[in-house]
């Protein structure tokens, strides 16, 4: 019984299969020349069409959005939050009244690492400054960056800018 051994025909024809099987799974990475005479021809010319001028919207009013401040939607009771009148201190001694007032200075962020930190101070709606320990903001003396915020002193004591935390009054669902 040589019906499956290379020798017998069944073991032909099957080498035969084989063979046209791999030259047809060869032939169809070929590009089809019917593609190739697509890719001869120049690209397609873009049109490009005007659009005319833009116009933009008239902003509404301030006032259109007073519903909105008189009930905010992230607040759960959807009332404002609550303002905190500033406590009347001691009157201020005059080396004190020598060193800026450091409610106007906002922390925007501190970069670096652990050896060479930077804050970004923000004083109102002004430019961002850059300050390092050492540096002096009004006064004030720079003495610390850390996680926390910019520790500053100045006229017998220390202060910390604290970087602002987000504050959510909602329940936690």
């Amino acid at each position: 019984m040589r019906l499956f051994t290379a020798e017998g025909a069944f073991g032909r024809i099957m080498g035969w299969i084989t063979g046209l099987a791999v030259l047809a799974g060869c032939l169809s990475f070929l590009p089809s020349p019917f593609g190739l005479a697509g890719a001869l021809s120049p690209p397609p010319v873009p049109v490009v069409r005007d659009i005319g001028p833009v116009k933009l919207a008239p902003m509404p009013a301030l006032e259109t959005y007073a519903p909105l401040l008189a009930r905010p939607l992230f607040n759960p009771a959807r009332t404002p939050d609550p303002v905190v009148a500033p406590v009347a201190g001691p009157a201020a001694t005059p080396l004190a009244q020598a060193l800026g007032e450091l409610s106007q200075y906002r922390v925007v962020g501190i970069a670096g690492d652990s050896q060479t930190r930077i804050a970004l101070v923000r004083k109102g709606e002004g430019a961002v400054m850059t300050l390092r320990p050492g540096d002096s903001l009004d006064g004030w003396t720079v003495k610390a960056i850390d996680g926390r915020g910019v520790s500053i002193s100045g006229g017998g004591r220390t202060e910390i800018l604290a970087i602002p935390r987000a504050t959510n009054a909602a329940p936690t669902p």
